[in-house]
């Protein structure tokens, strides 16, 4: 019998998705969990597996065409009615929204809910769940290659990963899907998926009655204290902005007005803070969050940001990591830039921003010295914190990239 599924609620309050690429065609036979469609929202890209086993009668979408969540996507005939009824309304099993229990898949048949083994997969591919599936792909490593270490012979992303290191050639993360197309004298570029919501965010930075300051910090001590971190910790990825992350949250705990929600009648004041880090993309500049960065030490926001910075730039973050900020960095040095004054990240209230990071002459008790020099400067909404507030945020934070030793080593994380 013939079966329409229609696009999922994708969450975090989505109502529509653009169909970046059909992975199945018209006369095709899918089988349960078979990945069907790349989708892209305002968030991030999503590969939708198939809920119902069949035959694909109709797409009812072609690639760029945006579809409300809610209506029709694909069309089987010859529906598996075993394997999926016109009751069936679970949300298929997308990348990056966590997975089915690993050896097991959840079906219902009439009103029961039962669990059935996972299909074997066919020879020659190995057993791996379609966020590993496509962190391969994007990473360019070929999975039968993979030797797994799970108890079920099940490939983990640990597999992956470990395989892109040791392939020296393997080349970056690059996101799937549709590339940038050139841009020419004539170019339309329709303001779709991320690009839009983009652009509605820049709209609603203008709407706040913003100031700014900046200082230009002294951050040998930072550079000090990040090659000692280097030499200790050799395999990991110890940045200068990850230093800078956990200072950031040293200066919310002093001045709280920077962590804050600004509403009609009040002003509310965040107990924790999720750090929003502005990344540059293929697809436009997003803004990967750093969870509970309070509770974190600079190791763990190191790891944390290396995740979602290369998630961003693969595209194959869930668009849960895409909201909830509390504050924000921007690292302009990243682009060779020495400075600028950013945009507020709607809704929160300030945002920083981080030069690049130069050695340049500076006076030093009446003689010219070389220093390493970091321009910060701070961007917030005047509603909520005065000059004050913001200049003592800046200085705590110029202080502490000269001497960061000292506010670490008797300061745990909250």
């Amino acid at each position: 019998m013939p079966r329409t599924f229609n696009l999922p609620d994708l969450g975090e309050g989505l109502t529509e998705a653009e169909v970046v690429e059909w992975l199945v065609a018209v006369g095709d036979t899918v089988t349960l969990d078979q990945e069907i469609v790349e989708v892209e929202t305002a968030k991030a890209s999503v590969v939708i597996p198939s809920p119902i086993a069949g035959v694909v009668e109709v797409l009812h979408a072609g690639a760029g065409d945006t579809v409300e969540v809610g209506s029709p996507l694909i069309t089987f005939a010859d529906a598996d009615t075993e394997s999926s009824s016109p009751g069936d309304d679970r949300v298929p099993n997308l990348v990056g929204y966590g997975a089915t229990t690993e050896g097991s898949r959840r079906r219902r048949t009439g009103a029961k809910s039962v669990t059935a083994e996972v299909d074997p997969p066919p020879p020659g591919r190995p057993r791996a769940k379609p966020p590993v599936r496509k962190l391969a792909k994007d990473l360019g490593v070929d999975l039968s290659s993979v030797t797994p270490t799970g108890p079920d012979g099940t490939l983990s992303r640990g597999d992956v990963e470990r395989a892109a290191r040791r392939t020296a050639d393997a080349p970056s993360p690059a996101p799937r899907g549709r590339p940038p197309g050139p841009v020419t004298p004539g170019t339309t570029i329709p303001l779709r998926g991320v690009r839009r919501t983009i652009a509605q965010h820049m709209e609603l930075s203008h709407t706040i009655p913003a100031a700014a300051a900046w200082v230009d910090a002294d951050a040998s001590g930072l550079q000090s204290l990040r090659r000692a971190l280097k030499d200790q910790y050799p395999d990991e990825r110890i940045t200068a902005l990850s230093i800078l992350c956990r200072l950031v949250v040293e200066g919310l705990r002093e001045v709280p007005q920077l962590n804050a929600r600004y509403g009609e009648d009040e002003i509310t004041i965040l107990p924790d803070v999720h750090l929003g880090v502005a990344t540059a993309t293929d697809r436009g500049l997003v803004v990967p969050v750093v969870r509970d960065a309070h509770t974190l030490t600079i190791r763990q926001l190191s790891a944390e940001l290396a995740r979602l910075v290369d998630g961003a730039r693969a595209n194959s973050l869930p668009p849960s990591d895409l909201v909830g900020s509390t504050f924000t960095v921007t690292n302009f040095g990243a682009l060779g830039v020495d400075g600028g004054i950013p945009l507020i990240n709607h809704p929160d209230v300030a945002i920083l921003g981080m030069g690049a990071l130069r050695d340049r002459p500076v006076a030093d008790d009446g003689r010219v010295v070389i220093r390493p020099i970091l321009p910060l400067s701070l961007a917030f909404d005047h509603r909520v914190a005065d000059g004050a507030e913001a200049g003592r945020f800046l200085t705590l934070l110029a202080g502490w990239t000269q001497e960061p030793g000292l506010l670490l080593a008797d300061r745990p994380p909250q």
